[in-house]
């Protein structure tokens, strides 16, 4: 206690004697009461809400195979199931959806009754601000350059909602204290479309081509009776032009966050950063990202060291293990990865080989110490 604060604790104790000042006494010590109380326990709550695939799912997954419908009315059910618990949430900042809405499927024809279908959904959420970054599900074939599509649904949506909406992949945004960050992570698993070679290579590249080692990690998920390529044939352009995407994005976040170093920085991605694995399947894989190891070395040396948490979504595996922190659903983040679990049916719609699916959303809180805090709401 220092020592201004003990000569007013003396003013107030000799007012107290005076009876004149009572009144006056009662109601300065109920505003330092008051004031003392919202310091030490006023936060900021938000809600992080991952892969809906509302546009996407029920696309066929089998070729010459029907759309499966039902998949799209569930997850339609669990989406409004979650904006009715969003609503009762008190003190609520913003909600953030990490990725996968599904835009791939929409298309030009479509995209403006999916701004509608969704901006009718979120209009009542009692919020100031809904964020956004993209999913490798909102890009067609996970291209770049189908980035704009994706980010004029945002825009269009913004027009349509009373709330600010927000593409934190463009830009930051800062909420009581709090430096919000967005990472378009929706190319890294550099699922570039490329002629696959199964024989030694025997000739030299074509011109305009680049001619890529098959990562043999990768063909651990092939089936087992299928013999892995060797080489990978890819574009010489698309190459190039996805690594300086992927290098000019990460550079972007690098600098944000280092502007100003002295703030509690959150980011928000679809695809998780490494270390994680993705466990989708029981075979071991490598992690989700399949970057350039420059642009590895960015987010390590330059971004990760400065953040305070980072919240993913991506993965659809149906053990609960595999979120939170390392499998715990419940607790407080500092400078790790928080993996929320999806909100869509998706890879989880076979009831005698998934009967407790494992889906939801996340809900997180920072106290104006920066303590951030988070927990998992299953989905049931």
């Amino acid at each position: 206690m220092n020592q201004s604060t003990i000569t007013s604790m003396n003013r107030i104790a000799w007012s107290i004697r005076q009876p004149w000042s009572f009144r006056v006494f009662l109601t300065l010590a109920a505003a330092v009461l008051s004031s003392c109380c919202q310091c030490n326990t006023s936060s900021a709550t938000f809600v992080q809400i991952p892969d809906l695939h509302l546009f996407d799912e029920g696309k066929p997954r089998k070729a010459n195979s029907p759309p499966a419908h039902q998949l799209w009315k569930e997850d339609e059910r669990a989406f409004d199931w979650t904006i009715g618990r969003i609503k009762r949430i008190k003190g609520l900042k913003f909600v953030v959806f990490t990725g996968d809405l599904g835009l791939e499927m929409t298309g030009p024809y479509w995209e403006r009754q999916a701004v509608d279908y969704f901006a009718k959904k979120l209009s009542g959420l009692p919020v100031r601000h809904i964020l956004f970054v993209p999913g490798n599900n909102d890009l067609l074939n996970e291209e770049p350059r189908d980035i704009g599509r994706y980010q004029h649904f945002v825009s269009e949506l913004g027009k349509r909602l009373h709330q600010k909406v927000v593409d934190l992949s463009k830009t930051s945004l800062e909420i009581d204290g709090m430096s919000l960050h967005g990472l378009d992570s929706a190319t890294f698993k550099n699922s570039i479309s490329c002629r696959l070679d199964f024989a030694p290579l025997g000739q030299r590249a074509l011109r305009g081509w680049t001619v890529m080692p098959f990562p043999p990690s990768f063909a651990q998920a092939l089936p087992a009776n299928l013999s892995p390529p060797q080489f990978l044939w890819c574009k010489n352009d698309d190459v190039t032009d996805r690594l300086e995407y992927q290098r000019d994005e990460m550079v972007r976040l690098a600098n944000e966050v280092n502007h100003k170093p002295e703030k509690v920085h959150l980011v928000f991605m679809h695809v998780p950063p490494p270390p994680l694995p993705d466990p989708f399947t029981d075979r071991e894989l490598p992690p989700p990202w399949n970057l350039d190891p420059n642009v590895r070395d960015i987010w390590m040396e330059h971004v990760l060291p400065k953040v305070k948490c980072v919240f993913a979504a991506h993965f659809h595996t149906d053990k609960r293990k595999d979120y939170g922190i390392g499998g715990i659903l419940k607790g407080d983040c500092n400078r790790e990865i928080v993996v929320a679990p999806p909100l869509a049916v998706k890879f989880q719609d076979d009831v005698k080989k998934t009967p407790s699916p494992a889906r939801g959303f996340l809900k997180g809180t920072v106290s104006k110490n920066g303590m951030v805090h988070y927990e998992i709401v299953w989905y049931k």
